[in-house]
């Protein structure tokens, strides 16, 4: 009803010529239609909005329809269009005296980054925004943030930490009564209680986001929650909380994917993608649904997955036992096999794992990325090129934002402890290189980042601490670099005795010998 009388009322201004009003009334249709999941609808009236607002004095209203728009391709998937309208919109926030739409934008980037799986952008963003939040912004603002961060915390597997964010978010959006993101912060706070195993919370938070929809009247930005867990949903369907409304959200977010009740799970309706990621915690998706704990129901079966991944060949059964259950008798492990090859095409689609001749290996029709593969091919093709230049080093950042923790640190078995091992001895390298191709190329700053980085692996990196004091040196910086060669001293300390330590050469030597070269 409200989208009528604003249609209406746009006519009428655009009828009158009355471009301040018509972009006034633009911004709020668009965002109607965007709430009802109208996109296309939202986007029309916005392009129509953005290019009478180029013509205003006023640059704020232009601000905020390029972040509709960018909110819009966000929910539609198109990311790298999205990211282009934030950082567009970013520019020009930073000519208004508006906390808000600068905070909002950078959450919206760091999100969005989320959902692209870059996890390590998404983190630089999220820090960004709740820097300026905790400085400038409300409660709102705060809200919005803290729910950022606990998504990434989820994704990250650190779900404890995921829900004391939730937690603190659900606190600051009371405050400011934003009903809309209350709601989806009770929603995703239930999901992660619900991958906890504590069923009787997720419940509780689940009833407390149908009651936050049902006094707004309108829920279609939980139904794209929904879709990304329909499990918690189908968990709330069958306990019949809320008067029955996620039998009837179960119901539409089935109708709008075309599966149906008949479907069982595993049948892997999205044409056999599944997507994994080994660094950090382990996860799957598939057809854009991560496979919770509750459905892979042993960490045996998902490490056998991962090292089905690891081995792309045709695997003897005898051969995965050994690394799989190295220490078990002989006469267990052809149960423990069975039943964890049975999870895994459970969790995933039946025909996953094919076999072949006597041999099992992964479905050769199936389509499987992995960020390890895509790590190390990154690595190689980075290579193969000239040193230090803008390809290389472009393929090697590539590289450097899928490493986004240690390889499975969860799995412990030996085949899992000695590619973790290779990963780190790569990953080393990789910042190394790195590192030194920005202090060639004069970016100080970027080179002194990564070596901080390898030092957070390795203290005792002596090429990384002399790097380190020669980017702040040449970048002008010698009181970071005395501060620098300070910290270099004390670790020193741990591992010289007194005659090696006399050896350490003198800070203002270091310098003159860096400014030299």
């Amino acid at each position: 009803e409200g989208a009528a009388y604003l249609e209406r009322a746009r006519q009428r201004w655009l009828k009158l010529g009355n471009d301040q009003r018509l972009v006034e009334t633009i911004i709020n249709l668009g965002a109607m239609y965007f709430l009802q999941g109208d996109y296309d609808a939202a986007e029309n009236v916005a392009r129509q909005g953005l290019e009478k607002a180029r013509g205003l004095s006023n640059q704020r209203p232009e601000v905020y329809l390029l972040a509709s728009l960018g909110d819009i391709k966000r929910n539609t998937a198109d990311y790298n269009a999205a990211l282009e309208l934030y950082n567009s919109c970013l520019d020009q926030a930073w000519s208004l005296d508006d906390a808000y739409i600068r905070i909002y934008t950078a959450d919206c980037i760091a999100n969005t980054y989320q959902l692209m799986g870059d996890l390590q952008s998404s983190e630089s963003w999220a820090k960004r925004a709740m820097a300026e939040a905790e400085k400038r912004g409300g409660a709102l603002e705060l809200g919005l943030c803290l729910i950022t961060a606990g998504l990434l915390k989820r994704r990250q597997g650190d779900l404890k930490e995921a829900a004391e964010s939730l937690e603190q978010a659900i606190s600051h959006l009371r405050d400011s009564a934003a009903k809309r993101e209350l709601a989806k912060a009770y929603f995703l706070l239930a999901g992660i209680y619900f991958s906890l195993k504590r069923k009787r919370l997720a419940l509780e938070f689940l009833e407390l986001a149908a009651g936050a929809v049902s006094d707004l009247g309108y829920d279609h930005f939980l139904l794209v929650e929904a879709t990304r867990n329909p499990l918690l949903v189908q968990y709330g369907a069958a306990n019949k909380i809320a008067g029955g409304y996620y039998a009837r959200v179960l119901k539409m977010i089935k109708g709008s994917s075309g599966t149906t009740e008949e479907e069982e799970p595993g049948t892997d309706p999205a044409g056999n993608v599944v997507h994994a990621y080994g660094f950090g915690q382990p996860r799957a998706e598939v057809g854009g649904h991560e496979i919770t704990d509750l459905e892979w129901r042993s960490e045996k079966g998902k490490e056998m997955f991962f090292f089905f991944l690891c081995n792309r060949r045709p695997l003897r059964k005898d051969e995965i036992v050994a690394a799989l259950w190295p220490d078990h008798p002989e006469e267990k492990t052809t149960s423990a096999f069975h039943s964890n090859m049975y999870r895994l095409r459970k969790a995933l689609y039946q025909d996953c794992i094919a076999k072949d001749s006597g041999r099992y290996v992964l479905d050769p029709r199936g389509r499987f990325t992995f960020d390890v593969d895509e790590f190390q091919q990154a690595l190689k093709d980075a290579d193969a090129l000239p040193k230090g230049s803008s390809e290389a080093i472009g393929l090697m950042e590539k590289a450097l934002a899928l490493r986004t923790g240690q390889f499975a640190p969860d799995f412990y078995s030996e085949w899992a402890e000695t590619l973790r091992w290779q990963l780190e001895e790569q990953y080393t390298s990789l910042l190394t290189t790195l590192a030194a191709a920005y202090s060639q190329k004069g970016e100080y700053k970027r080179s002194a980042d990564l070596c901080q980085r390898i030092l957070e692996q390795d203290e005792f990196n002596e090429a990384a601490w002399y790097r380190l004091m020669s980017n702040y040196v040449l970048s002008g910086q010698v009181e970071a670099a005395k501060f620098c060669y300070n910290r270099y001293v004390q670790v020193l300390r741990k591992d010289l005795d007194e005659d090696e330590y006399d050896a350490v050469p003198d800070f203002d030597d270091l310098v003159r010998e860096m400014t030299s070269r």
